[in-house]
């Protein structure tokens, strides 16, 4: 496992069977920064050339506090799928929320957003996450909160475990 720091950013780069160690897996849990679990098979960073992520989205606080760590992190240009994973079709609505919130943002830096909605259909949503990853995206984005402690949330872990692309892990601290 490799380890770097840099400002307040961790990377991990994962074993070369796909599965987080146990070591890694609580430097994740007990870090206070956003930590990027690279895959060795993965579309490399390029510096200055635009760069594709996936993000769900939903009515949680994490969400949409991850979602503007998210933003704040894009280089102009980039691309962000916003997913928003559920079974009422009301929940299509989230989507135009958080871009009509985050506007600004997305204008200032030219990013470019995709959205879609995605059923559960008997699946958890960590599943349905790693369904939807291409290999031409760059990472996976899951939000963490405090909210949590320590422990990681059973979507994060479980696209840690499976994902076979980069899964960056966005530290979400908010008063509870």
């Amino acid at each position: 496992m490799l380890r770097s720091l840099v400002g307040s950013e961790m990377c991990i780069r994962d074993r070369s069977n796909g599965s987080l160690g146990g070591v890694a897996q609580k430097i994740v849990e007990g870090s206070h920064c956003n930590v990027l679990v690279a895959k060795r098979h993965n579309t490399p960073f390029v510096p200055g050339a635009p760069r594709e992520f996936l993000v769900a989205v939903d009515n949680s606080k994490a969400s949409h506090l991850g979602l503007k760590q998210l933003l704040a992190l894009c280089n102009d240009n980039d691309k962000v799928q916003l997913v928003v994973i559920s079974d009422l079709g009301a929940d299509a609505q989230i989507l135009d929320d958080v871009i009509e919130s985050n506007a600004d943002e997305i204008a200032k830096k030219s990013i470019v957003i995709t959205k879609k909605r995605e059923a559960l259909k008997n699946r958890t949503a960590g599943a349905v996450l790693c369904d939807l990853v291409s290999h031409d995206l760059h990472a996976l984005v899951v939000c963490s909160a405090n909210s949590s402690a320590k422990a990681l949330g059973s979507t994060t872990k479980y696209c840690l475990g499976h994902c076979p692309i980069s899964v960056l892990v966005l530290k979400v601290f908010f008063a509870v």
